[in-house]
């Protein structure tokens, strides 16, 4: 545990001294004429209530989207909303309830979004947490790993078919899954689904969950681009950023990241535009690479070396023996799978 409590700190450290050295994301995307999209385009943005996920529907109101916001938080609606529109007046905003913790929510936020009757141009699986002490859901998925990877992982799937019918060969929907930096301090993926709550790590949790996310979504990539559909996807590193989920920060760090979030980490804003830049300013060259400080960087050597391995795991903890290369079908599956759960045993 120590380990690894060292190697996610230092990893920060070096990634905070590295931001510092680049041009502000916002700035970047600000400059480099984001697209505004055809009337009537939609984004679903999860975790939309604060942070990197407000902000980055907030930029996506601004370029004219209809942004559908998606958090746990069912009681803070009205608030958000509210928020949102006196930011943007003349953008559209609608939420959905989604916990990413729980299969049956992301199967309802799925119908309730499809009830609505939209198209779907840009999914940007941005909700997660960090650093939480252990729980297991009713299935058996660790909090980090599930909210982090495998619900976004089902949510995607889920909503694929939906995704594939809004895209064009010019103008492809879009798949943006926020990673981090954090997966570099994973050395291997061996036991990367192991929820053992005597050998717990939470930082060693975090980065296994975010290497799982980011080699899924290379998979997923490659899998899209064979079946030749009009969806691309990319994962993203925002930054070291100041946001809600350092509440769980180490209580003898509190008070150095209370001065880093003032001289040193990024704003939620500046974050929420490194979050966009590929899906609206570097078009179809966002496809199957991972992006930080708006520039695609290359992933850990694990995550790219293990994306077909975690995609199919994951598949495989969902009760799938066996993958569908037709990402399609795939969906199907995971559909079925997820209904499955739901059935009383």
């Amino acid at each position: 545990a120590a380990a690894n409590f060292v190697r996610l700190y230092t990893c920060a450290a070096v990634d905070i001294a590295r931001q510092l050295t680049v041009a502000d994301p916002l700035a970047v995307y600000a400059s480099s004429s984001p697209l505004r999209p055809p009337p009537g385009h939609v984004c679903l943005v999860t975790g939309g209530s604060s942070g990197i996920g407000f902000e980055t529907a907030i930029l996506l109101g601004e370029l004219g989207y209809h942004v559908v916001v998606a958090f746990n938080e069912v009681s803070w609606q009205e608030d958000v909303l509210s928020r949102l529109r006196e930011r943007v007046p003349d953008a559209t905003f609608t939420y959905l309830p989604l916990d990413l913790y729980d299969l049956s929510s992301i199967l309802e936020c799925v119908r309730a979004f499809k009830a609505l009757q939209l198209p779907l141009h840009m999914l940007i699986n941005n909700a997660g947490v960090m650093l939480v002490p252990f729980e297991a859901n009713a299935l058996g998925f660790e909090r980090h790993r599930m909210v982090n990877h495998i619900g976004p992982f089902v949510l995607t799937h889920l909503l694929l078919g939906v995704l594939a019918a809004s895209g064009t060969p010019a103008h492809p929907a879009r798949i943006i899954n926020v990673s981090s930096v954090a997966h570099e301090i994973v050395r291997d993926l061996d036991s990367a689904w192991d929820c053992d709550p005597d050998t717990y790590s939470c930082h060693h949790a975090y980065g296994v969950s975010k290497a799982l996310l980011l080699a899924a979504t290379l998979a997923l990539a490659a899998r899209l681009s064979a079946a030749r559909l009009s969806v691309i996807a990319c994962a993203v590193h925002p930054g070291v950023v100041d946001t809600p989920l350092y509440r769980h920060v180490h209580p003898c760090l509190k008070p150095l990241q209370r001065v880093c979030a003032k001289l040193a980490l990024r704003t939620a804003r500046s974050a929420a535009a490194s979050v966009l830049f590929p899906a609206v300013c570097a078009g179809s060259t966002m496809h199957g690479r991972y992006w930080a400080s708006c520039k695609a960087i290359a992933p850990s050597s694990l995550a790219a070396r293990a994306s077909t391995q975690v995609y199919e795991e994951t598949m495989a903890h969902l009760g799938i023996s066996t993958a569908s290369a037709d990402p399609c079908k795939a969906a199907d599956a995971v559909e079925a799978a997820v209904r499955a759960t739901m059935q009383p045993a």
